[in-house]
């Protein structure tokens, strides 16, 4: 289709996430799906502009200064402390996590056997709170989406 619906869920179907994260060294890279496709009069239009990457590499400097340059992106300082547990036969995560030095507490539970999950979940009384991303809370916490976390 021609919209941004269908072009997301092709990417989704043939690389995977649009949404995913990774460390390198010190810093943590965030990659977001932050491009909205419309195909007026038939012709694809990206919304939202974003870097040139021209080279293979940059420096740390010559990234933060591309990215102060974008209004579209931001640099966080996100710092995390996590802790592991199983509980229900699911592998638990509570997390510990500054974000631009706003403390977040974050929790996980993951399985392949759903049933599992929807009993640890009610065990820990999170029924209806809300289940998002790091990149959604972390969006939250520094303004770029204008909505209160699940704790707020």
């Amino acid at each position: 289709g021609d919209d941004d619906y269908h072009a997301t869920q092709y990417y989704v179907d043939h690389f995977g996430p649009t949404e995913y994260s990774f460390d390198i060294g010190n810093a943590h890279v965030i990659f977001a799906d932050n491009i909205d496709l419309r195909l007026p009069e038939g012709t694809a239009k990206y919304t939202k502009e974003m870097p040139e990457l021209t080279k293979d590499t940059y420096t740390y400097e010559e990234f933060i200064a591309m990215v102060k340059a974008c209004p579209d992106l931001a640099a966080v300082r996100v710092h995390k402390q996590r802790f592991g547990y199983m509980v229900n036969n699911t592998i638990c995560e509570v997390g510990n996590v500054l974000i631009n030095g706003a403390k977040v507490v974050t929790i996980n539970s993951e399985s392949t056997e759903i049933e599992d999950i929807k009993k640890t979940i009610a065990d820990c009384g999170l029924e209806g709170v809300e289940n998002i991303n790091y990149l959604q809370a972390i969006k939250r916490v520094i303004g770029m989406i204008d909505k209160p976390l699940a704790n707020e």
